[in-house]
């Protein structure tokens, strides 16, 4: 199977509860992420959600991934799929590794599985990945 991968991280001068608080409270996603602009349902593993991303500057992507993983603090992975289950499935992860000295690495990735994946730009989905990492830790940063 072919698979792509998409991987950023930030440092952020902040603890890891405070920035698993604003990644949980996804009603505000809205009001300060410039890349999942609506995430709709409850956190938790085997629940569908509805996410609504910027997928490119002039357009948006709705899919409804199954959360398949959940540690407070840690980490967060949905896994979506196009249509049927190796045509296009993605499972996208958030990452959270705290320090000692009271920061954190937020890692910010999703591996990309399936037969039309050669096909792919992932150009788009990674720029969305630092503009939402950039605005979590200016939001992180400023609580």
């Amino acid at each position: 199977m072919i698979t792509k991968t998409i991987t950023t991280q930030i440092q952020i001068q902040a603890p890891a509860n405070r920035i698993w608080q604003i990644l949980t409270d996804t009603a505000s996603f809205p009001l300060w992420n410039p890349f999942i602009k609506e995430l709709q349902g409850e956190l938790n593993v085997g629940n569908k959600i509805k996410v609504r991303i910027q997928s490119s500057p002039n357009s948006e992507m709705t899919f409804s991934p199954k959360v398949t993983m959940m540690e407070a603090n840690k980490s967060l992975q949905w896994l979506g799929k196009l249509g049927i289950s190796g045509l296009f499935d993605g499972r996208h992860h958030f990452e959270i590794v705290e320090h000692a000295d009271g920061t954190s690495t937020f890692i910010h990735k999703e591996t990309f599985r399936g037969l039309i994946v050669p096909f792919f730009n992932t150009k788009n989905t990674r720029l969305g990945f630092e503009a939402m990492n950039k605005a979590l830790k200016k939001k992180a940063e400023r609580q």
